[in-house]
């Protein structure tokens, strides 16, 4: 007969390589987190040095688009034909646009609800999490819900104030 779970070396194991391999499966938790504690500064970092950047150069370019805007509008005559004017950087001018339609949807979903305009609206379901298990409960059997039995689970688990000591360590907070 074939052995399916061969778990001697865990059975002659003591307390203390328990405790010893807990360990480095916490230290690895705990390294893991501070590797991502160190990239999440470091897109802080390169996010707040790209805005400051960024900052000044897009006041200029909205000087650059209003005053181009204004350029445009003073002088309608030249953007007749053609109506947009080529530049070796891209081109600018007039162009048309189709009307469109802004909607909120909360404002308009209000409406249709005072107003008995279902047309306007679509009803979604939601399955009521509370009910589904009050009924399997009662031994209600219903498609796509599986009941879980209690019983005993591995659990292991990191103290918090160890994972945010790293996170402070990287981030300095």
């Amino acid at each position: 007969m074939a052995t399916i779970n061969d778990n001697r070396k865990y059975k002659a194991m003591s307390e203390a390589d328990g405790d010893k391999l807990f360990g480095e499966y916490a230290k690895t938790i705990l390294d893991i987190t501070a590797i991502a504690a160190q990239a999440d500064a470091d897109k802080a970092r390169i996010e707040a040095e790209k805005n400051r950047k960024t900052e000044v150069l897009q006041a200029a370019a909205d000087r650059f688009k209003q005053e181009l805007e204004r350029y445009i509008t003073a002088n309608p005559e030249r953007f007749q034909s053609p109506r947009k004017r080529k530049h070796e950087l891209g081109t600018y001018g007039y162009h048309s646009v189709r009307a469109s339609v802004s909607i909120i949807d909360d404002l308009v979903i209000d409406f249709a609800l005072a107003h008995n305009r279902p047309e306007l609206i679509v009803t979604t379901h939601k399955v009521v999490k509370d009910a589904v298990k009050d009924a399997v409960s009662a031994g209600e059997k219903l498609p796509g819900v599986t009941r879980m039995p209690a019983g005993e689970r591995i659990n292991l688990t990191v103290k918090k104030e160890a994972i945010e000591a790293v996170e402070r360590r990287i981030t300095g907070n």
